[in-house]
């Protein structure tokens, strides 16, 4: 199978999550990359399974990813990965050609439930509907008059949640371990580089790394603080830039609050 994400945490997590199943794991971290090697894979009568493939990354994203592959003749089961709950993005999938569609924080039975329907089914299915974890439904309301707009989850648990986080990694510890050593390592140099780019009102570089930093906190489920990032991406999304430095002030403390919440946990543990 075929992992392709930018985030070095979900890449490590998906690896451990697929490999306990006994999967065979390649990695890429941009749709340029994820291209080139599923076609490299297919001409050397080698296919992957299955992709798992981010919505958005750098060079080329997950849609126009996808869109190549599937002009290629290249039929096999992508599911879409995002951090996402935009109902454009649910669009962008169907129109591609994704199988299906999963939310982060990816959670490991759904994600093995998921690749058997798919790998067994074989034909390619359109993607269902993504609901945001712990959202109701709204029965007999067609997709297109749901107000396209990011819905939070106020049903899951404020800052760092440690076990939540156990369950989703299927009560793995040292999987739980590592996903929170790589958060401790990469999200405040992130949050330094947002941090730098609403000061340089480079609002693109705000839009991505506010997108990236909401899947981590996510991937570690610190919902409060994802919050906080998904509202900066929406305003750097609506070019709102009076809003940047209150959002970006207040995310740079949730995050210090998270990694403290997370070195408490270890003391605590120990």
């Amino acid at each position: 199978m075929l992992v392709a994400d930018d985030s070095v945490d979900i890449q490590l997590l998906l690896t451990r999550f697929l490999t306990d199943i006994g999967a065979v794991v390649e990695l890429a971290s941009n749709g340029r990359e994820a291209v080139a090697r599923v076609l490299a894979a297919e001409r050397e009568a080698r296919p992957f399974d299955l992709v798992l493939m981010d919505l958005h990354m750098p060079e080329l994203d997950g849609a126009e990813a996808v869109q190549e592959l599937r002009a290629a003749g290249v039929q096999r089961p992508v599911i879409a990965l995002t951090a996402s709950a935009y109902l454009e993005d649910r669009d962008r999938c169907t129109q591609a050609g994704y199988n299906d569609f999963l939310t982060k924080p990816v959670d490991r039975s759904q994600l093995i439930q998921r690749i058997a329907t798919l790998c067994g089914k074989g034909a390619a299915q359109p993607p269902e509907s993504p609901q945001p974890p712990g959202s109701p439904e709204t029965p007999g309301q067609p997709a297109a008059q749901v107000p396209r707009r990011e819905v939070p989850d106020a049903s899951r648990t404020t800052d760092f949640d440690p076990g939540r986080l156990l369950a989703m990694v299927g009560g793995d510890e040292g999987a739980r371990e590592a996903v929170v050593a790589l958060f401790r390592g990469n999200a405040p140099p992130l949050m330094r580089a947002i941090q730098d780019a609403v000061a340089a009102g480079d609002t693109a570089v705000v839009r991505a790394a506010a997108h990236k930093i909401k899947g981590m906190l996510l991937n570690v489920c610190a919902a409060g603080a994802a919050q906080l990032a998904s509202e900066l991406e929406s305003a750097a999304r609506a070019g709102a830039h009076d809003r940047f430095a209150a959002l970006t002030a207040s995310l740079a403390i949730e995050i210090r609050h998270v990694c403290d919440a997370m070195a408490t946990h270890d003391r605590s543990a120990a």
